[in-house]
């Protein structure tokens, strides 16, 4: 398991040490590596297995989702902020909001089907495009600014 990212405020900190205590304490810390603030992100996300994400609070866009489904990984969040507008039930699972008993469950499901984490992987890059590539998003822009314009 990777936790890649880095804390940034003092409560963060906080949250580190007592994830790399309880990793100590449970004997997994040669399982789990801390690898901080990366600039090279595509090359972990292409080494990994899924994306899961389970946040405490909602993140108002949700960018590492579009990079890990661009990167057809699958991913695994709670059903909150950005993360209900990117990703659905083709490319990653939700979980409702602070359900983590239904996260783990789903959290073993991936880790145990790789056809299942195969599949949603595959449907992934279609659907980041379908929601970033300029190419795709840039005409839609143009209909609706042109309609709404012809409203007035």
């Amino acid at each position: 398991m990777w936790f890649v990212g880095g804390a940034q405020r003092a409560e963060e900190q906080v949250y580190l040490q007592e994830l790399k205590a309880t990793a100590a304490r449970l004997g997994i810390s040669t399982r789990i590596r801390f690898a901080g603030e990366r600039n090279d992100v595509p090359k972990l996300m292409v080494a990994a297995d899924l994306l899961c994400q389970p946040n405490t609070r909602p993140d108002s866009f949700g960018l590492v989702f579009v990079e890990a489904i661009a990167n057809a990984l699958p991913v695994l969040t709670f059903a909150m902020g950005g993360a209900i507008e990117i990703i659905d039930e083709t490319c990653g699972i939700l979980v409702p909001a602070a359900n983590h008993e239904s996260f783990m469950a789903e959290l073993e499901r991936l880790i145990r089907d790789k056809d299942l984490r195969r599949q949603l992987g595959e449907a992934g890059p279609a659907r980041a495009k379908a929601l970033c590539d300029p190419d795709v998003i840039l005409p839609q822009l143009e209909k609706l600014v042109s309609r709404l314009s012809r409203a007035k």
